[in-house]
């Protein structure tokens, strides 16, 4: 069993916050961002130097852990809100989006979502190749040049029930 009170006179307590960053911020900006942050949080060491781990590679996103000490154990909760305030800060000041984009993308000869620095030479975007419209309406699908009667409005005399 670990004694984080003990541990934190001579080490510091490890606090730590999450962000998912799409894949179109470079992850170095993402890191120097997240540990800026972190040094200007007050109650936040500068030894051990903060560090950023990248938990997970998801499908939209990157998550970002920064850990930092701290030697005010009981100063937690406050230092971590202010650690929180201050990564949206250094990110709002920086245009980085703080977000875990989920969407589904229609590839529609746009650039790709890799920094362009980092792009093949020879990379082209995607292109999607026009399909024609069928000329015949479907099976009981009214006519696209026919109006169609209003809901609202009788669309003629009632049928009989079959017998």
């Amino acid at each position: 069993m670990i004694n984080y009170t003990r541990e934190s006179r001579t080490r510091g307590l490890i606090l730590h916050s999450t962000v998912s960053i799409g894949y179109d911020v470079p992850w170095r900006k993402v890191h120097d961002l997240l540990i800026e942050a972190a040094l200007a949080t007050p109650g936040i060491l500068e030894t051990p130097r903060p560090f950023v781990w990248q938990t997970a590679l998801d499908d939209f996103n990157v998550a970002y852990e920064i850990n930092a000490y701290t030697a005010s154990p009981q100063a937690m909760a406050d230092t971590y809100a202010a650690l929180n305030e201050h990564i949206q800060d250094a990110f709002f000041a920086a245009g980085v989006e703080i977000m875990s984009p989920h969407y589904m993308a229609l590839r529609d000869g746009s650039a790709v979502k890799i920094p362009e620095f980092l792009r093949p030479p020879d990379s082209h975007p995607f292109r999607i190749a026009e399909t024609p419209m069928p000329e015949a309406p479907m099976p009981d699908a009214p006519h696209p040049r026919r109006a169609v009667a209003p809901p609202s409005a009788p669309a003629g005399p009632p049928r009989k029930p079959a017998s």
